[in-house]
């Protein structure tokens, strides 16, 4: 017997503080690219491998916003304040998707990077990069309906 799977991207809830990142872009929403791989394997001459593990759990997440998002206000902010004072401006971060049981999270995160600005007859998006340390992950399978 086949089983359905339903995917709602509305499901997909990022949380920057405590504020509910809105107003992504149509076509994605964000990224999250990891520093290292989780092993490395060594392999000597004679063929023995050896699997280091990976203690580098750092990432960096790219939120891709309309320009009209209210959360480019709350990001900015964040991104000012540790400006201002490099203890203030940071903030955890949590990523869920209630289609699976993904869930990322990251206690310690700050603005890596604003966006660039650009403004034309239509809005733009903006890119902004945050910076995560020991990100814990679990990257779940969609759930049956």
């Amino acid at each position: 017997m086949s089983k359905q799977y339903d995917y709602d991207i509305s499901k997909v809830i990022v949380v920057v503080g405590t504020h509910s990142i809105s107003g992504f872009v149509d076509a994605e929403m964000f990224t999250v690219t990891l520093d290292a791989p989780e092993n490395t394997t060594t392999v000597d001459i004679h063929g023995n491998s050896t699997i280091t593990k990976s203690n580098n759990l750092n990432a960096t997440c790219t939120l891709f916003l309309t320009q009209s998002s209210p959360s480019n206000s709350v990001l900015s902010n964040f991104m000012n304040a540790k400006r201002q004072n490099p203890n203030l401006g940071m903030f955890p971060v949590s990523i869920s998707d209630g289609n699976s049981d993904t869930l990322l999270t990251s206690l310690s995160a700050w603005v890596q990077k604003a966006p660039d600005i650009t403004y034309g007859n239509t809005p733009s998006n903006r890119e902004w990069e945050i910076r995560l340390t020991n990100v814990a992950k679990y990257i779940g399978g969609a759930k049956t309906v």
